[in-house]
Protein backbone atom coordinates (compact mmCIF):
# COMPACT_ATOMS: atom_id res chain seq x y z
CA UNK A 1 0.00 0.00 0.00
CA UNK A 2 1.40 3.57 -0.59
CA UNK A 3 1.86 6.01 1.59
CA UNK A 4 -1.86 7.91 0.34
CA UNK A 5 -3.50 5.36 0.18
CA UNK A 6 -2.92 4.73 3.26
CA UNK A 7 -3.38 7.85 4.29
CA UNK A 8 -6.84 7.67 2.66
CA UNK A 9 -7.73 4.72 4.39
CA UNK A 10 -7.14 5.76 8.15
CA UNK A 11 -8.93 9.20 7.23
CA UNK A 12 -12.07 6.98 5.64
CA UNK A 13 -11.88 5.04 8.81
CA UNK A 14 -12.03 7.51 11.59
CA UNK A 15 -13.73 10.68 10.36
CA UNK A 16 -17.24 9.35 11.99
CA UNK A 17 -15.63 8.51 15.09
CA UNK A 18 -15.16 10.28 18.32
CA UNK A 19 -11.27 10.40 17.39
CA UNK A 20 -9.58 14.00 18.15
CA UNK A 21 -7.76 16.33 15.80
CA UNK A 22 -4.59 15.08 17.93
CA UNK A 23 -5.28 11.17 17.88
CA UNK A 24 -5.57 11.97 13.79
CA UNK A 25 -2.41 14.12 13.46
CA UNK A 26 -0.72 11.01 15.93
CA UNK A 27 -2.02 8.60 13.52
CA UNK A 28 -0.36 10.63 10.28
CA UNK A 29 2.42 11.05 11.95
CA UNK A 30 3.02 7.11 12.43
CA UNK A 31 1.82 6.17 8.93
CA UNK A 32 4.27 8.78 7.56
CA UNK A 33 7.23 7.74 9.84
CA UNK A 34 7.02 4.16 7.94
CA UNK A 35 7.49 5.73 4.82
CA UNK A 36 10.07 8.07 5.76
CA UNK A 37 8.30 11.33 5.89
CA UNK A 38 9.07 13.45 8.38
CA UNK A 39 7.44 16.94 7.11
CA UNK A 40 4.35 15.06 6.74
CA UNK A 41 2.23 18.99 7.96
CA UNK A 42 3.90 19.90 4.65
CA UNK A 43 3.11 17.98 2.23
CA UNK A 44 0.57 18.34 0.10
CA UNK A 45 0.01 14.88 -0.67
CA UNK A 46 -0.78 13.94 3.07
CA UNK A 47 -3.45 16.18 2.63
CA UNK A 48 -4.76 15.09 -0.52
CA UNK A 49 -5.01 11.41 0.85
CA UNK A 50 -7.14 12.90 3.54
CA UNK A 51 -9.53 14.48 0.88
CA UNK A 52 -9.92 11.39 -0.68
CA UNK A 53 -10.58 9.32 2.31
CA UNK A 54 -12.83 11.90 3.36
CA UNK A 55 -15.00 11.75 0.21
CA UNK A 56 -14.65 7.10 0.38
CA UNK A 57 -16.35 8.14 4.06
CA UNK A 58 -19.26 9.90 2.29
CA UNK A 59 -18.80 13.20 4.14
CA UNK A 60 -20.21 15.99 2.11
CA UNK A 61 -17.97 18.63 0.77
CA UNK A 62 -19.91 21.27 2.70
CA UNK A 63 -18.90 19.51 5.57
CA UNK A 64 -15.18 19.94 5.57
CA UNK A 65 -15.10 22.94 7.30
CA UNK A 66 -17.07 21.74 10.15
CA UNK A 67 -14.93 18.66 10.47
CA UNK A 68 -13.50 18.51 14.14
CA UNK A 69 -10.88 16.46 13.53
CA UNK A 70 -9.37 19.08 10.92
CA UNK A 71 -9.42 21.83 13.02
CA UNK A 72 -5.52 22.16 13.57
CA UNK A 73 -4.68 21.01 9.98
CA UNK A 74 -6.98 23.37 7.95
CA UNK A 75 -6.87 26.84 10.10
CA UNK A 76 -3.61 28.52 9.64
CA UNK A 77 -2.92 26.44 6.06
CA UNK A 78 -5.36 27.57 3.66
CA UNK A 79 -3.17 26.44 0.91
CA UNK A 80 -3.43 22.65 2.77
CA UNK A 81 -6.88 22.90 2.75
CA UNK A 82 -7.09 23.71 -1.25
CA UNK A 83 -5.18 19.78 -1.43
CA UNK A 84 -8.08 18.55 0.81
CA UNK A 85 -10.64 19.88 -1.40
CA UNK A 86 -8.59 18.43 -4.55
CA UNK A 87 -8.27 15.10 -3.38
CA UNK A 88 -11.97 15.20 -2.55
CA UNK A 89 -12.71 16.08 -5.76
CA UNK A 90 -10.37 13.89 -7.39
CA UNK A 91 -12.63 10.47 -6.40
CA UNK A 92 -14.88 9.38 -8.89
CA UNK A 93 -17.11 7.19 -6.83
CA UNK A 94 -19.80 5.27 -9.12
CA UNK A 95 -22.92 4.77 -7.18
Amino acid sequence: MSYMNEVAVFTDSLVKTRVTSDDFMRGISRIAERYGITDWEFYKYTYIAIGMGLKHAGIPENSIDTLPILEQMTGPRYGMKKYIIDGYRSVNIKK
